[in-house]
């Protein structure tokens, strides 16, 4: 129920003397999307009181979104009856607005969850440790996310073994995993609660500032905690962009902790420090990772210092990674030196999101990239004029000028 459109008050009438009967309207309803839009709190409050008419008893998706905060009992009310009233309920998604400091909404929504041991799909704000443990024991749950989880407690001994998977803990069949929380203690502390789960798909978001010795400890985490063949896609962000970046001058993040998940597709791994990974890593990456897709790692944020690796250094990517599409990474392009002896390089690079790397010879650097990605066809890079509504090219940078370069270069190669 998409309100876009304006309420019909007569209907909204006749659903509230519908509501004394309480039997639902639809008895044969399947799938329910309860949204509003932009409608104002009196008319949501209006709307909310009948959606008991379409709980029905073959329901199997349930998507509630609120637009407006409510007191902290009536979110948790609307739930309660759900498991009655819905028994072939397998996928919910409840998603409502509220302060950071309302507790009893926490409470009472994980308490309704925990009646729950069929689910398959699950979203919601956010959940207590118990009810976030009691779900790790659905071995029906398939796909999980929290859009924002709060602190959870944590276990700081990254030192034990992990145990056989056991079939009825741990999430033992999650396959889609999404999480924004404050930190990344807590991001970690959920991570803790995988025992090999066959998670595919991994998302985290983190608001806080991260320092490196904690993106060291959550790659562990996830390596100790995932089973590694099924991961495909890993999403790690952290959204506190600072300037206050010094422990990241000397601090390396441990991305060869992640070389385990050798069936990864897509990587998209965002401090807001950047990365610098050394030419020894790059190799790893390329050597662990040969099903890669899409690889991005440090290219959203302005770098914190100078790249280590250089334009050569792309090369494992162009050699051992023949599905890579899609590469962002930060990397010194100046003074790069043309090949003794181009090859035949055999990969599906179309794109290259190079972000503030340096550069100072763009006819080169595009030789060079035309040689190692003979399909290359854009190039991505910070402060690029063009992609502002009023863009102006004065504005731009003289590193963004040569890469803008690059990229006119690659096109006339294309047309040669």
């Amino acid at each position: 129920m998409d309100s876009r459109f304006s309420v019909d008050v007569e209907v909204l009438q006749a659903l509230g003397m519908a509501t004394l009967h309480m039997r639902p309207l639809l008895p044969n309803l399947e799938d329910l999307l309860w949204y509003y839009g932009h409608i104002t709190k009196e008319v949501e409050w209006s709307m909310l009181q009948c959606i008991y008419l379409f709980f029905a008893p073959k329901l199997t998706t349930l998507s509630i979104i609120l637009f407006y905060t409510f007191d902290s009992a009536y979110p948790p009310s609307i739930l309660s009856g759900l498991v009655n009233s819905c028994p072939a309920l397998k996928e919910l998604t409840f998603l409502f607005r509220s302060s950071n400091s309302d507790e009893e909404n926490r409470r009472g929504i994980s308490s309704v969850i925990c009646q729950w041991n069929w689910l398959q799909s699950l979203t919601v704000n956010d959940l207590t440790q118990e009810a976030l443990e009691y779900l790790a024991t659905i071995p029906s749950l398939r796909k999980l996310s929290l859009t924002s989880l709060k602190d959870l407690t944590r276990s700081y001994d990254q030192h034990l073994p992990i145990v056989m998977r056991n079939p009825t803990s741990g999430y033992p069949a999650l396959q889609r995993l999404s999480i924004s929380c404050r930190t990344m203690d807590t991001a970690i502390a959920f991570a803790q609660f995988l025992s090999s789960s066959p998670v595919e798909d991994l998302k985290i978001e983190v608001e806080d500032l991260c320092y490196p010795r904690q993106w060291r400890e959550l790659f562990s985490t996830i390596s100790r905690h995932i089973y590694h063949p099924s991961l495909k896609e890993l999403t790690l962000r952290e959204l506190c962009f600072t300037s206050d970046s010094r422990e990241a001058l000397y601090s390396d993040i441990g991305l060869e902790a992640l070389t385990v998940l050798t069936n990864l597709q897509i990587v998209d791994i965002q401090p807001t420090f950047g990365i610098q990974p050394t030419s020894d890593t790059v190799n790893r990456l390329a050597d662990s990772w040969p099903q890669i897709r899409s690889l991005e790692l440090g290219n959203k944020y302005p770098s914190s210092r100078p790249p280590v690796i250089k334009t050569e250094d792309l090369i494992p990517f162009a050699q051992r990674c023949p599905k890579l599409e899609y590469l962002g990474i930060v990397f010194d392009a100046q003074n790069t030196q043309l090949r003794s002896s181009p090859g035949f390089f055999k990969n599906t690079l179309t794109t290259l999101f190079v972000a503030d790397s340096p550069i100072n010879a763009p006819a080169i650097v595009t030789t060079f990239l035309s040689d190692i990605f003979p399909r290359i066809e854009t190039i991505i890079f910070h402060n690029d004029w063009r992609d502002l509504l009023y863009g102006d090219p004065e504005d731009a940078t003289e590193t963004a000028r040569r890469w803008e370069e690059v990229e006119r270069l690659l096109e006339t190669f294309a047309k040669a």
